[in-house]
C-alpha cells in the first residue's frame, strides 16, 4: 500500500510540472501566430497588417483555449489523486511513524 501511495504521489509531482509547462509553453506560444495545418506552426510576421492582426487574436484565443484544456486535464488527474490517497489509511504516514519509534 506504501507503495502505491509513493506511485501516485509521484505521478502527483509530474502532473504538477505538466501543468507548469503548459503555462509557460501557452505564454510563450501567445504572442505567435498559430497555423491552422498540423502540425501547427508558429510564426510572426515582421510587420502586421489588419488580416496578420486578426490571424494573431484568433491564434491568441486558439491557444489559450488548448492551453487551458490540458491544464484542467492535469487539475481533474490531481484532484483524483488527492481522493485516493485521501481514501487510503495514511500508508506513508503511518510507515514513517513506525521508522521513528526505531
Amino acid at each position: 500500500e506504501v507503495n502505491n501511495e509513493i506511485k501516485l504521489l509521484e505521478e502527483k509531482i509530474e502532473l504538477a510540472e505538466m501543468k507548469v509547462r503548459a503555462k509557460e509553453e501557452c505564454d510563450m506560444y501567445k504572442g505567435f501566430i498559430r497555423t491552422k495545418t498540423n502540425p501547427p506552426i508558429y510564426y510572426l510576421p515582421k510587420e502586421h497588417c489588419d488580416q496578420t492582426n486578426r490571424s494573431l487574436k484568433e491564434s491568441q484565443d486558439r491557444v489559450k483555449r488548448l492551453y487551458q484544456q490540458r491544464i484542467e486535464n492535469c487539475d481533474k488527474k490531481i484532484s483524483e489523486i488527492e481522493q485516493k490517497i485521501g481514501k487510503s489509511d495514511g500508508g506513508i504516514e503511518k510507515h514513517l511513524g513506525e521508522l521513528n519509534t526505531i
